[in-house]
């Protein structure tokens, strides 16, 4: 079974990481849990009391790295799939079995699992992200 490499990448110097995953190196086929540090980053989501996950993934089909595909739902809904479970103060997980969360065909290759963390709002309001709170974890094969 091939393994992929995992990798966060960030768009601006951080002091520590804002996200870990484990396992460190997973395929398609592993379940994998996302852990989202409020405390580290530019902080924006300190003291929240949900947080979702704006995710997707980018593949071989994607025509560019901001192409995300499978996307588990539009930008700003709340669903239970995308809430993060609170195991601690500002310190949330998200645990999946990849394969199974995005459901890409077989015959794509993920490339990247992309996230945006969110706070709950309101619809009405969106408050788009700052770049420091989009978090890439990227897999290359």
């Amino acid at each position: 079974m091939k393994r992929i490499l995992l990798f966060i990448l960030f768009s601006f110097n951080l002091q520590a990481q804002v996200v870990t995953w484990s396992p460190l190196f997973p395929s398609r086929n592993d379940t994998i849990t996302v852990l989202f540090n409020a405390q580290e980053g530019n902080r924006g989501l300190v003291g929240a009391t949900e947080v979702y996950a704006h995710t997707g993934v980018i593949t071989n089909k994607s025509v560019q790295s901001s192409d995300w595909r499978y996307l588990k739902t539009t930008w700003g809904y709340n669903t239970p799939e995308t809430r993060l479970q609170q195991i601690d103060t500002d310190l949330w997980q998200l645990c999946f079995h990849i394969q199974s969360y995005y459901n890409v065909p077989f015959d794509e290759t993920i490339k990247q699992l992309a996230f945006v963390f969110r706070k709950l709002r309101s619809l009405a309001k969106p408050e788009y992200p700052q770049r420091q709170q989009r978090q890439w974890l990227r897999f290359d094969l």
